[in-house]
Parts: structure tokens; sequence; C-alpha cells
């Protein structure tokens, strides 16, 4: 593939032609991939097998097939942990009890147990048996799911067993992948009455870990009389120390314009937790009223926080974009990333959903938009200057995961990728676009890095980052919208 833009390299895979895969990322210099040959259903599990690209993709190495752990077994997440690739699976002693185990629900599936196969990085070949990581048996409440995190730098890596939503236990698994040493506990949540399930977990380079939780209705007792109020759970925990919790109630109500907050982990101390939330004019209104930034410390106790309101400079650049006068619609926390010290920038995109009628089947037809972001680059006293506007049109019907930005840092340069507009064309001629935000506040600079062809789009659910400025994105097409069946590319972009 040809370089668009100066200061960007772009390299593109072969495509890989299967129902799914997952990218684990770098390690080594070399990117890994997990295909699976059939989709995965209740009945029958997939087979799958490991990729290995080297940086460029100059060459590649493929396992064998694996066959599925058995018909009683579930495939969870693959993760790079301690140095092995580690295939994460469930697996129960009943196989009518198959079905609970793999409900698709956040929070509802039922695991008894769960079992973890290390593969080597190199020959890709099994390394040793299958060990369990979780025994409901032993440990005394049942799984619900996994998740897993790495360190900024790498050098932790934090295992998440998540609790069925009706219990209260959950197991945090901590590895460090240069000792090869393993923590591991099992804590109980403090959160009342209420069922909660995870949204997202970060870990400092120190090993911290950070957890958020949000309270989940039970949908077999759901009284109508009174609205049930959301509440969010941040955790901290650390080898040695008791787990600390600290609950949040939404400052927003039901509204559904409201997300739920962001969270960073900072690299500073023993590891310190930001928190963004979002408040709107009322409980029902689109219009954004402030942004509220908060610090906390290892043990979830607030050092700092700081009431942004957009000036008249930011709600004039935007004024194209909104339906009504005098304020900013739909304007959403995206990311919190994490910079060098104290450091970080907050980063909030215009985010709207609608619902129209087709002029010629009156069939319902959703537009999704993601419209223009602002960049807040704030220290660790909370200070910040003027955000940076960044002017950008997203707008389709079906691409809703190729949409949005994802940040990369680049020493304090920050890096937000996007796709270009599609309006005229929902699944066509898209354009990566790179935007510069310079750590020393100078102007943001957009560039093209790379069209991609005219049946494939960049997805921006996640990005991969390695070694010397390279990043991984995955470039897809829709082959069938009735099945599963995609086809994918790996796009590499180097910063030079």
């Amino acid at each position: 593939m040809q370089v668009i833009a100066a200061g960007f390299d772009v390299k593109t895979s072969s495509i890989i032609d299967q129902p799914a895969i997952e990218v684990l990322g770098d390690y080594n210099g070399s990117w890994y991939v997990i295909g699976f040959e059939k989709p995965n259903h209740p009945e029958k599990p997939a087979r799958f097998y490991i990729l290995k690209y080297a940086a460029g993709f100059p060459t590649a190495k493929c396992s064998p097939v694996y066959p599925p752990f058995g018909e009683k077994t579930d495939y969870l997440k693959a993760a790079i942990v301690d140095k092995k690739i580690s295939i994460f699976y469930s697996r129960t002693e009943h196989l009518p009890d198959r079905p609970n185990m793999v409900d698709s629900r956040e929070g509802y599936k039922q695991i008894p147990k769960i079992m973890r196969q290390d593969y080597d990085p190199v020959s890709l070949l099994p390394t040793g048996e299958p060990v369990a990581v979780f025994d409901e048996v032993k440990e005394h409440f049942a799984a619900s799911g996994i998740d897993v995190v790495h360190s900024e730098d790498k050098t932790k890596t934090a295992i998440l067993i998540k609790h069925y939503f009706r219990q209260s236990k959950f197991k945090l698994l901590l590895v460090d992948n240069v000792s090869d040493s393993v923590f591991q506990n099992i804590y109980e949540l403090n959160t009342g009455k209420d069922l909660v399930s995870f949204r997202r977990m970060v870990v400092s380079n120190n090993g911290r870990v950070f957890l958020e939780a949000k309270t989940q209705i039970d949908p077999l007792y759901v009284d109508t009389r009174k609205k049930a109020a959301i509440n969010y759970y941040f955790l901290s925990a650390a080898k040695g120390e008791e787990l600390q919790t600290l609950s949040k109630a939404s400052p927003n109500g039901d509204n559904p314009v409201a997300k739920d907050p962001a969270i960073g982990c900072l690299n500073v101390n023993d590891g310190e937790l930001a928190v963004s939330w979002d408040n709107y004019v009322s409980e029902r209104s689109p219009v954004l009223k402030s942004i509220s930034v908060s610090i906390y410390n290892s043990q979830l106790e607030s050092t700092n926080t700081r009431e942004i309101v957009p000036d008249e400079s930011i709600i004039t650049k935007a004024a194209n974009y909104q339906k009504t006068k005098g304020g900013l619609e739909n304007l959403v926390t995206q990311q919190l990333v994490p910079l060098k010290g104290e450091n970080f920038l907050v980063i909030l995109e215009q985010q709207r959903e609608s619902i129209d009628k087709d002029k010629v089947t009156q069939l319902p037809i959703k537009t999704i938009e993601r419209n223009y972001l602002l960049a807040y680059r704030m220290d660790g006293s909370l200070q910040f200057k003027s955000p940076v506007f960044i002017d950008k049109r997203q707008s389709a019907h079906t691409l809703d995961y190729a949409f949005s930005s994802q940040a990369y840092r680049v020493n304090n340069d920050v890096y937000l990728f996007h796709n270009e507009d599609c309006m005229a064309d929902d699944e066509h001629g898209l354009s990566l676009m790179g935007v510069c935000l310079p750590a020393n506040g100078g102007e943001a600079v957009t560039k093209k890095i790379v069209h991609t062809s005219e049946d494939f789009f960049i997805s921006l659910n996640h990005i991969y980052p390695g070694p010397e400025n390279r990043i991984l994105f995955t470039e897809e097409k829709l082959v069938d919208y009735t099945t599963e069946g995609k086809e994918l590319k790996l796009l590499e972009v180097r910063v030079k």
C-alpha cells in the first residue's frame, strides 16, 4: 500500500479470510492474531489457530489448526501473558449446562471453571497442560466472564474473573511479566444491596489495579413503582492491601444522552485514577453543562477536582453541528489518555443517534453520527489551556464501530486517528486521518494517512500499539450481512 502523507509509513497484510479473528497485539516486535475457522455457537465450539506476522508483514507464520477444548467448553479470550500466548476457556462437567455458560448477556453467564492453555510465541505450539485459573467449587462463587488488560509499559497484566451478577465476589490475578510472579486474590464487592457489573479495568506500571463497576438491574425483579438509582463503584486493589471502594451516584440520573464516566490510570506515585463525568443541563436535556474531572490517589481519596465549562469560542466553532443555539449538544467524554508524569488528555466527541423513516419504504432507519472532537491537555493540578477543536463529520447507518477516534501517544505528542466523512456512501471509500496534537500546545495538524480500497473500512474499536511507534489497525470488509462472515486485513501505521 502506498504512503499518502509524509510522516507516516503504511503497510498492509494479505486478507485473513476467516469468520472471525481476535488481535492480541505486539510481542517482541511481531504481531499476533487468533483466527477462528468456524463460527462459535452454543452447540459447536470454534476451531482456532495462531498467526504471527513480522512488523511490516514481510513474513507470516501459522500454527496448526487446533480443535476446541471439547464440547463442554467455550472460548473466552486470548492474551499475551508472561511471555506466552494464553488461551482462556470455560468448562463445565455437564453438557446440558453449556447453554448457561455461553449466555450472551453481560454478567448472566454461569461459568463453573476457567482454564488457561499456553502456547510458545516462537513455535506457536502448546506448552504444558491446561491449568485452572478459576474453580467455582474451590472459590465459592460462579464466574460470568474474564477481562485482561496490560499496563502501559506491558510489565504488568491484570486478569479479572467477573462474578455472576447476583453474587458479590470476584477474583483478580496480577502477573508480573518481568519477574514471572503472580499475585491472586478473591475480593468481596462492598455495594450494599446493589447488583453490579464491571465496565472497565486499568492497571498501573507499578501493579495498582483500578476497576469501575455499575449498578445492574435484576430482570427477575423489577419494581415499576420507583426508578432505580444508577450508582458507580470504583475499586482499588494491590498486593498486600485491603480492597478500597468508592461509590458515586450518576450526576444525570437516567439521561439517555449521558454516557458512563471515562477512567484513566496515571502512572505517578503508586498509581492514580482519573475520572471524567459529563454533566447535562437537565435529566432529559442533550445540552452539556460541564465536564467534571477528578483525580484520586491509590486509596481512592480525592486529591483534586475541576469543572470544565466550554467557552463561547468553542460553542461558536461547533454551531454548525447543533440543532439549537447556545450550547453543545450530545458531547461526551470519549477517552482519558495518560501522558508523561501527571499530565493527561481529555478527549470529548459529539455522538448522536437518530431514527428517521425511509421516504420510500417508511421503514425506520438509524443514523449514527460521530462528529467534532475537543481535546483538553491537563496537568496534575488540573490546569488547562483552551481546548483543541478538531473538525470532522461522520455519518452512516451501519458502521458504528468504524467511527469515533483512537488516541496514540509518542512521547507527549498525541495522535488522534479517525475515518473521514462517509455520508455519501456508508461502506465505501473511507480514508484514515491522523491529527497530531503537539506537546508544546501548538496548532493541531490533520493529515490523510491512507485511502482504503473501495470495499474495506478501518475499524476503530481498538488500536494495538507496538515498538518503534508502530500501531496496528484492522481493516474490514463485510462480505455477507446475513452471516458472521468477514474479510479482514491488518493495517500497520508507523509514525516517523
